[in-house]
């Protein structure tokens, strides 16, 4: 069933424009059926009395005459007039002397108890029932005869009259169902005057409705049509289009930090916050690839353990701060002396790893000779001090079918170890895997 608020806005004004003047149109058009009703039965009540007044006199002559001819021509007459359905002449004792139509009820064949005139007898069904007497003047002798004439009439018999009142209801039926059209049509036409005035209202608050529809389903590229009409609509719709467009914009400053900040997660979870290059996590995932590689194509590669020297004076005697810079320095000097293909790790506190990819062995110890050196003969300076920074290196060959992640890092940090008991800055390499 529908409600009221499940109506839009034209609809609304429409029926509250229309309801009431349906009211008052349904009213009047019951008003006008019951009064063309009762009109219709009052003009039948009285054209029926009317006839029998009028018959009453003009049987006088046939009744007294016992004029049958004269009586069916008059009752003829009658029965030729609208909504007689019976008629009959009685004598003064009460016997039908004419009759047509239906038979006279024999209740009605007893001489009315009523003064000169037409008079009701019953009604109801549809029927109207009345009589009339029929009088005849009595002449006296003397010479105030003509004076006394009504006063000493007598009755010869009566005139009954059935009338049928039942086709006045189909002209009230008629009459009320021309009013309901009139009706009809002035509701039409009103209704199409009020759609015309209800629709700028209406169809400008509904493609707001629609837009703010579509921005809550999730789009927000979402504007109106400028309203045309009313100034406060057209300021409602410039409104609207002005927040429109800022949540617009600040939609998609909101997506643009979001990815920003994914990016940034992204980086933060496979890269070191400090140097910028990959961490340790990433170490192991790219490592295993590297395993796999050479397994698969013999894309033969080397992993380089990084172990800088005497790292911990500048940690101890400058302070993290200023470790934290050198680290930096140190992850930059790596990174320039290998190719762009290779990956750069830091896997702890001073510790980074390498891999180089599709590198032969001589390739590799150039490479790694070349961050050696460039790590010696840099000079870390703080406060007007020098402290020099070495890197011990070991080498393993990513090479061997049955090497595993877990074997490499094992022979790698070896042969840094060994790089460190061999007296530190020097590069060591691990050749069984």
């Amino acid at each position: 069933m529908m409600r009221l608020h499940d109506l839009s806005v034209t609809q609304q004004i429409m029926l509250i424009a229309l309801a009431p003047l349906a009211c008052l149109t349904i009213a009047f058009s019951a008003l006008h059926l019951v009064y063309a009703s009762q009109s219709s039965a009052h003009a039948a009540h009285g054209r029926a009395l009317a006839m029998a007044s009028f018959l009453a006199p003009a049987a006088e002559y046939g009744v007294f005459s016992r004029d049958q001819n004269h009586l069916e021509a008059l009752l003829q007459t009658a029965m030729m007039q609208e909504g007689v359905i019976a008629v009959a002449i009685l004598d003064e004792t009460g016997q039908t002397i004419a009759a047509r139509g239906l038979p006279v009820d024999p209740v009605l064949s007893t001489a009315p108890d009523e003064p000169m005139g037409a008079h009701v007898l019953s009604r109801g069904g549809g029927r109207l029932t009345v009589a009339s007497r029929i009088m005849s003047p009595s002449f006296g002798d003397g010479p105030h005869a003509a004076t006394s004439l009504s006063a000493r009439a007598r009755p010869l018999g009566w005139v009954y009259l059935v009338m049928d009142t039942r086709p006045a209801q189909p002209v009230a039926l008629a009459a009320g169902l021309e009013i309901g059209l009139l009706s009809l049509a002035v509701l039409a036409v009103i209704g199409a005057l009020t759609y015309r005035l209800a629709r700028p209202i209406g169809a400008p608050l509904a493609r707001i409705a629609s837009a703010v529809n579509r921005i809550a389903a999730g789009r927000h590229d979402v504007t109106v049509p400028a309203a045309e009409g009313a100034r406060e609509l057209q300021a409602l719709a410039d409104g609207f289009n002005t927040m429109a467009r800022a949540l617009d914009s600040a939609q998609q400053s909101l997506d643009s930090k979001i990815d920003q900040a994914t990016a940034q997660l992204n980086f933060l979870a496979l890269h070191d916050p400090l140097t910028g290059v990959l961490n340790r996590r990433a170490f192991e995932r790219e490592l295993e690839k590297a395993v796999a590689a050479s397994r698969r194509v013999a894309d033969h590669a080397t992993l380089c353990f990084v172990d800088l020297d005497y790292f911990k004076r500048i940690n101890d005697n400058c302070g993290h701060c200023t470790g934290d810079v050198a680290l930096k320095t140190i992850a930059t000097l790596i990174a320039n002396c290998v190719r762009a293909e290779d990956l750069i790790f830091r896997i702890g506190g001073d510790e980074f790893a390498i891999i180089l990819k599709s590198c032969s062995p001589d390739d590799a110890r150039r490479i790694a000779d070349g961050i050696r050196e460039t790590i010696s003969r840099h000079r870390f300076e703080h406060q007007a001090q020098h402290y020099p920074i070495g890197a011990s290196i070991g080498l393993v060959r990513i090479d061997n079918p049955d090497s595993t992640v877990d074997g490499l890092l094992r022979a790698a940090d070896a042969a840094c170890y060994s790089a460190k008991q061999s007296g530190r800055n020097c590069v060591v390499e691990h050749l069984d895997t």
